[in-house]
Parts: structure tokens; C-alpha cells; sequence
């Protein structure tokens, strides 16, 4: 099998996924998985269609789902599940087998690279990596990549806005990491409007509270947004003295 290499773009990740202080953070994960969106959205708009993961635990788990979702949408789009060795699932948690094993169901290709870890990235034109460059590990798979003249996409310094944000609203959310009526983005949140995005910084946001199956996120400007815990509906209601509930998403 061959891979066309200037069409490649390997994931390649170091362990789990973690924060600069190492404060374990509920929706890390969300605003990875979101920032991934849009990453793999420019990487096809560039030409790139084949995606590579060895589906380890962490960021290259996480990749590995997220270019199946959108390759949903855009079928020219295939992640090559990059199997090191046979036996690379046996220490998963439960949940991460199974995670493992619906990517290799749904993978469009599975290359086996006989035990040899991280050579999946020399079958791409471009890495994206997840880690804190100064970290020994992630050093030297970009100092490698350099050298090798592959293009680099450190995701974890893309999302230090999300890092340095200190928020309330940010804490009270650690309790709510499985809301699908909105989407955890680096700056805050993402809800739709009219299938269209609708993002609203944490700043932006000065109180959000728990009513019945919604929560209630006032905005700066008077207008509270109600997004459903047990549904994709969202509702907005508008300042200061429209107290119609409106459809919004």
C-alpha cells in the first residue's frame, strides 16, 4: 500500500491529555475535540485527505474519532488506523478498548508498522502534535520533524487562551463535561444560531445557573441563552424587556 506522503497528516500525542499545571480539567477533552474540527477542516481545505493515528490513549484517541465524524461530511476524507503492535490496546482502560476498537472498525485503511513506535509520522507531510514542547518526549518529535522538514501543528499551545482563562463560569461548567446543546471552545462557548456558530466568550458571560433539565447563561448584555442538558435545544431570551421565549437552535 502506498500513501501519497504530501496528502498525509499524522497525530501524534504523548500519554493523556493534560493541562500546564496539571489540574485535572473535566472539559479539556471537549475543547480539544472542537479545536480538532477545525484544524482538520483547514488541513482539507489544503489538500490534505489522509489522516494518521496509532489511536493511543489521548490526543491520538481523541484525533482518531474526530476524523471519522468528519469524514461523515466529507467522504474524501480517511483515517489510516497505524497499528505499532498487536498487543498496544492490552493496557487500555475498558472504556478505551472499546474506543479502540470502534476506530479500527470504521478506519479506511489499517497500516501495521511491525512494533516500531512513532514511525507514523514519517509516512505524513505534517505532523499535529498535543504536548508541552518543553517535555523531553514532545522536544524531540519536533526537533525530529524539523529535521525531516515536516510541517508542525502544536495544538497545545493553540489553546492557551483556554488555559489562562480564569472563570467562574469555567469551574461551575467542570460539573456539565456532557452537554451536547453547545460545544466547549478555547475562548468559551460555541452554541448555534440558524446552523450557524455562535460563539460566546467566557467574559462575555456573567452568570450561569442550573434550572430544572437547562442551564441558564446571562450575558453581559441582558440576553440569557438556556441550553437543554437532555437535548441539542437551546433558547434565547432577549434584553431587556423581550421575554418571549425564542427558538435558537
Amino acid at each position: 500500500m502506498k500513501i501519497i506522503k504530501e496528502k498525509a497528516v499524522a497525530f501524534v500525542g504523548n500519554g493523556d491529555l493534560i493541562t500546564p499545571d496539571n489540574v485535572p480539567d473535566r472539559n479539556l477533552e471537549n475543547v480539544i475535540r472542537t479545536e480538532l474540527f477545525y484544524v482538520i477542516e483547514e488541513l482539507y481545505n489544503e489538500g490534505k485527505t489522509i489522516f494518521l493515528s496509532e489511536a493511543r490513549s489521548g490526543f491520538e484517541m481523541l484525533a482518531a474519532e474526530v476524523v471519522l465524524e468528519y469524514a461523515q461530511s466529507y467522504p474524501k476524507v480517511q483515517l489510516y488506523a497505524v497499528i505499532s503492535s498487536e498487543k498496544q490496546q492490552v493496557d487500555y482502560s475498558y472504556k478505551d478498548q472499546l474506543r479502540y476498537k470502534r476506530v479500527l472498525g470504521k478506519a479506511a485503511v489499517r497500516v501495521t508498522l511491525d512494533g516500531f513506535p512513532h514511525r507514523a509520522d514519517f509516512l505524513a507531510s505534517e505532523v499535529v502534535v498535543y504536548g508541552n514542547s518543553e517535555e523531553p518526549i514532545i522536544k524531540h518529535l519536533l526537533e525530529r520533524a524539523e529535521k525531516e522538514g515536516m510541517e508542525i501543528w502544536n495544538m497545545y499551545d493553540g489553546i492557551e487562551d483556554y488555559f489562562s482563562i480564569q472563570s467562574p463560569v469555567k469551574q461551575f461548567l467542570q460539573e456539565y463535561p456532557d452537554v451536547s446543546s453547545f460545544k466547549y471552545g478555547r475562548e468559551g462557548l460555541i452554541f448555534r444560531g440558524n446552523n450557524q456558530p455562535f460563539p460566546v466568550p467566557f467574559s462575555d458571560i456573567t452568570h450561569v445557573e442550573r434550572k430544572n433539565n437547562r442551564l441558564c447563561f446571562t450575558l453581559r448584555d441582558g440576553m440569557v441563552i438556556m441550553a437543554s442538558l437532555l437535548s441539542d435545544d437551546c433558547y434565547v431570551r432577549l434584553p431587556p424587556s423581550d421575554f418571549d421565549v425564542r427558538s435558537f437552535c
